[in-house]
């Protein structure tokens, strides 16, 4: 008999995982989100893009698996804000 624990320390069978990277500033604009796969094994989260190239990989201390992968996403998508484009408010006609 397998406790809950000990099934999510090895899980290999690929989990689909998805995370908003950044919220849409308007209509037209609907955001970005990341997405992946990710195993469980030997007590390992092994990250993967879409495509089945490995991202990131962590031990799990106890801690939710797909938590731990929404972070790493996020972790590896992570943008600055340096180049993004300015939005300027409506002029308006006088």
């Amino acid at each position: 008999m397998k406790l809950d624990n000990e099934e999510s320390l090895n899980n290999p069978t690929p989990v689909y995982v998805r995370t908003i990277i950044r919220h849409g500033y308007d209509y037209g604009d609907p955001g970005e989100i990341a997405e992946g796969y990710y195993s469980v094994e030997a007590g390992a989260l092994v990250l993967t893009d879409i495509d089945g190239v490995q991202v990131a990989s962590r031990a799990l201390l106890g801690e939710d698996p797909a938590t731990v992968a929404r972070q790493l996403l996020r972790e590896a998508r992570e943008t600055s804000d340096f180049n993004r484009p300015i939005r300027y408010p409506p002029l308006g006609v006088a």
